[in-house]
């Protein structure tokens, strides 16, 4: 019965002498008779194939295939405490035919992928006459499952990726609920342009619904300023009113429609360039900057700095418009000039609200400096030794007031904020200490190094599990590009460690190729932040992946890989892709670092096809493992290049909120009722509704109020016009190596790449 099930065609060789042929397995009687070889013709190869592999997966599960145990002991890798205990269950269960990716979002749910690396089977051989066909028919129908089935399982596993209809947890639903808010926030945003572009108030605040101002302030607040903090909602909510009533100052109506730019230009990115609504952003802040000069003064105050900050928000999500560098250190000296980078004396006598203004407004410069000064490849500005600024409140905006600050519970908004400055104080510790003066490899302590770095990768990844509360923009793709981001940042090849070790570069390696994976999924999510910055990472990331690749293949006898040939061909096209991508929406010298990545990318996988074979692995990585998943139950090895390096069992970092020990006091529902967007039925909820009674009058701070408390600190005039000499800005940043350049010479000098990748040799 099985046989006429499988209604499998007569052999090659009783075919050719027309002889009755049965369907055994593997080989029919009559080749078996002979031994000789049992032959079918498939018409997918256009080439003969061994019978064998036609073997079902019942068949080869009964007759006790090593891959088909290998399947159900891998689902119980992420239990086991320890990768100490994953050496022992590597050594009994064998060679692994799936990896665990580990946890998932914060509701705790588990997905798993299934990987396609069938290592005890995998052999290249070579073909009479298909010369590029490197790998032989036995890998591709290797056990348990046959093509078809890979195919299927595999197109399965990526659709459930990205299918809506998975179960989700309460804070992912809030998130798709805010996607679909976006969405018709920016239908009705184009209903009402086209409506006053044809009577000339296209930049009219006046002319626009005041619900709808209301609901492009709220995607500024829960998008760009829950990441770098700029603006007080409740007196935001204020200079809206004025602008509408006509009532507002030239400072109210510059702040104003660069707010109504920067919201409108993070809903389509990273096509903003591109789209009907990024054009209605950008007709905003060209309407915006023929107001700066006058609402500008040259003070070092809270005002000029915000206008500074608002200005480098646009210029981040459009790097065109302005110069990074430029405006970034124009806002650090602002900051200094007024010494928000030190908690006040007690001469200084400022009220809670200015107090937390000033604080957030400097952590958001030190996020912003620190990005940039990491990406370009220069120092920072303030050294950290240098700033005892505590981080701003966590409460919400409402509770804050000129009175005083009211507890209550911590805003997802505000969490997040301190979370990304978390992240950014660790990128500071990590460039000042790498990517600084080059010291003499005689100066180095290798051990303290190596100590140090292996405890740093400890505090990552203690970071990387401190997501509690997920925002629009930073959510659990965003925490872990971060991680793997930093992780490359710290064990990539540099000058003050121009030789890592195996181990380092092996980390290196799955971070880099985990990177790019992301941001591929991002870019499809809309979840990027800024295409310019993406750009430098992933080239960065990039080229430490194919760096780590010919390394291995050079190293004498070879360094063995744990990922099979097709993934490292899928993760090479996944940053290809995604240069191509982002090169054509014209951010900057993309181009370039696309047309590098490309030529050296392609002549690594040339290099390392040709020793794949003594490249290759089967067994269980601790380190891919650890890489792909957020449990602090895993663990790292404590001896690392012969080096007994303890493992941290807490984050250096401060607790959330500062002086704010309520943090871990939040309110369920205030997930939901902070972002009236995402809701249905609260779309056109009054601003005033979130100011509890009789405190109104707390927000109301005069200009000339604030702007005494500022300048009894410093009245330091800062020229704008004179900063130009500072460097060349980021969106004109050049390569050092010239686009007519032979690419095939670079490729062979790993400091030309970095040199490339703008960074100091």
């Amino acid at each position: 019965m099985k046989a006429a099930l499988r209604k499998i065609p007569a052999c090659q060789r009783c075919h050719l002498r027309k002889k009755k042929c049965d369907s055994n397995l593997p080989a029919c009687s009559n080749c078996a008779s002979v031994n000789s070889e049992c032959l079918n013709f498939d018409k997918i190869l256009g080439r003969p194939i061994p019978r064998h592999v036609l073997i079902t997966p019942l068949e080869r599960s009964e007759s006790g295939s090593k891959n088909y145990a290998t399947e159900i002991a891998l689902d119980l890798a992420a239990d086991r405490p320890s990768l100490d205990e994953l050496d022992e269950e590597k050594r009994s269960y064998g060679s692994p035919a799936s990896d665990q990716l580990g946890q998932s979002s914060e509701n705790g749910r588990k997905r798993h992928k299934t990987d396609l690396r069938q290592s005890n089977s995998t052999n290249y051989e070579t073909f009479d006459d298909v010369n590029t066909f490197s790998m032989s028919v036995n890998t591709m129908f290797s056990g348990p499952d046959n093509t078809a089935n890979v195919i299927d399982r595999n197109l399965e596993n990526e659709m459930n990726e990205y299918d809506s209809s998975t179960t989700r947890g309460v804070r992912e639903e809030f998130i798709a609920n805010e996607v679909k808010a976006v969405v018709k926030l920016e239908n009705d945003v184009l209903s009402a342009y086209h409506k006053n572009i044809v009577r000339d108030q296209a930049t009219d605040i006046s002319a626009y619904e005041k619900p709808l101002m209301m609901r492009i302030c709220k995607r500024y607040f829960t998008w760009m300023n829950s990441s770098y903090p700029v603006m007080h909602e409740i007196l935001t909510y204020d200079l809206l009113e004025r602008c509408w009533g006509g009532e507002a100052s030239t400072l109210d109506w510059f702040q104003m429609k660069m707010l109504i730019a920067i919201a409108l230009g993070s809903i389509n990115r990273p096509y903003i360039s591109h789209s009907e609504i990024g054009q209605v952003s950008k007709m905003f802040w060209k309407s915006a900057m023929t107001l700066f000069g006058r609402a500008n003064t040259g003070l070092a105050s809270l005002e000029n700095l915000q206008n500074v900050l608002l200005l480098l928000q646009y210029t981040l999500l459009v790097p065109e418009t302005g110069s990074l560098w430029q405006l970034s250190g124009t806002a650090m000296r602002f900051a200094t000039g007024m010494s928000l980078y030190l908690e006040p004396t007690p001469s200084q006598k400022f009220d809670p609200l200015t107090l937390d203004l000033r604080r957030r407004m400097f952590w958001t410069c030190y996020c912003i400096d620190r990005t940039l000064s990491t990406v370009m490849g220069r120092p920072a500005t303030v050294p950290d030794s240098w700033i005892t600024a505590k981080l701003p409140s966590i409460y919400e905006d409402k509770l804050i007031t000129t009175k005083s600050i009211t507890p209550g519970p911590a805003c997802n908004l505000k969490v997040a904020m301190v979370v990304h400055v978390g992240i950014c104080r660790l990128q500071s510790e990590i460039h000042s200490r790498l990517y600084g003066p080059v010291v003499s490899p005689d100066e180095i302590d290798v051990e303290a190094q190596t100590t140090w770095t292996w405890q740093m990768y400890d505090q990552l990844r203690f970071w990387r599990n401190s997501l509690v509360l997920p925002t629009p923009l930073i959510m659990k793709e965003w925490t872990d590009f971060q991680f793997h981001l930093l992780v490359v940042l710290l064990l990539r090849p540099l000058p003050n460690r121009p030789n890592p070790s195996d181990e380092e570069l092996h980390v290196a390696f799955h971070s880099a190729g985990e990177a790019m994976k992301l941001v591929k999924t991002m870019h499809r999510d809309l979840l990027a932040e800024f295409s310019w910055l993406t750009v430098q990472n992933l080239f960065m990331c990039g080229l430490t992946f194919i760096n780590s690749l010919r390394e291995f293949s050079n190293r004498t006898p070879p360094k063995s890989l744990c990922v099979s040939f097709v993934d490292i061909v899928l993760q090479v096209q996944a940053c290809t892709s995604m240069l191509e991508t982002l090169s054509a929406l014209k951010v900057g010298g993309d181009d370039k670092m696309r047309n590098v990545f490309e030529v050296a990318s392609s002549n690594t996988l040339h290099d390392v096809v040709k020793n794949f074979s003594s490249l290759r692995n089967a067994g269980l990585c601790h380190w891919e493992l650890l890489a792909r998943s957020n449990n602090l139950l895993l663990q790292r090895p404590v001896e690392i290049d012969k080096i007994s390096v303890p493992i941290q069992n807490q984050s250096l970092l401060e607790p959330f909120g500062g002086d704010d020990p309520r943090y871990y006091d939040y309110d369920e529902n205030h997930f939901y009722l902070h972002d009236t967007d995402a809701q249905v039925s609260g779309q056109d909820a009054s601003p005033h509704l979130l100011v509890p009674d009789g405190e109104e009058s707390y927000f109301k701070v005069s200009i000339s109020q604030r702007n005494s408390s500022d300048t009894e600190v410093t009245n330091t005039i800062f020229g704008m016009d004179g900063l130009a000499a500072i460097s060349t800005v980021a969106s004109e940043a050049e390569p050092l190596v010239s686009a007519l350049a032979d690419y095939a010479a670079v490729l062979d000098q790993t400091t030309e790449l970095e040199r490339y990748f703008l960074y100091p040799i």
